[in-house]
């Protein structure tokens, strides 16, 4: 009979907590003129609370006896890791902001484009899971997936328009 292997790894990290955020803005106007002005934000966060890794491991075996009948076998692996942890959250963000008065709603229309990047750390403790399947005749099919800390670096851009009283 044929066999066809699948494997499947999940990861996750979560994190769950509170904290405070500090943050200073500014903004300068282009040319002397109250219309266009130059804006920039700079923020930071340090929350506490539970860090925590999941990670899941998945081997499907499937054996094809004739063309009616398939049998198959699940083997699986995970791991739980949850500690007590800090984040940290830096934030800036810097853009362009155009405005005019609207005196039938007295108040003023903005529309903004701005750029923004922000870092996200964590360390935690990680969580592993292995599922290894070695009666497979010669071969060995193995499975290793590792959630490790969160270490982000994320980039956008961002576009928006509105009324300010």
């Amino acid at each position: 009979p044929a066999a066809l292997f699948f494997q499947r790894g999940i990861a996750e990290r979560d994190f769950e907590g509170t904290g405070l955020t500090l943050s200073l803005a500014g903004n300068h106007p282009i040319q002397r003129r109250r219309d266009f002005t130059f804006f920039w934000n700079l923020r930071g966060s340090t929350l506490w609370g539970d860090n925590s890794s999941r990670v899941g491991t998945f081997i499907t075996e499937n054996h094809f006896i004739d063309d009616d009948i398939t049998e198959f076998d699940i083997t699986s692996g995970g791991d739980l890791a949850v500690t007590d942890e800090n984040l940290y959250i830096g934030e800036i963000q810097l853009g362009l902001r155009w405005s005019c008065m609207v005196k039938g709603f007295n108040a003023r229309a903005f529309a903004q484009a701005a750029f923004e990047y922000q870092y996200w750390n964590a360390s935690g403790v990680n969580a592993t899971a292995v599922e290894v399947l070695d009666d497979i005749g010669d071969s060995q099919l193995s499975s290793v997936v590792t959630a490790s800390e969160i270490d982000a670096n994320l980039a956008g851009f961002t576009l928006s328009a509105g009324f300010v009283k």
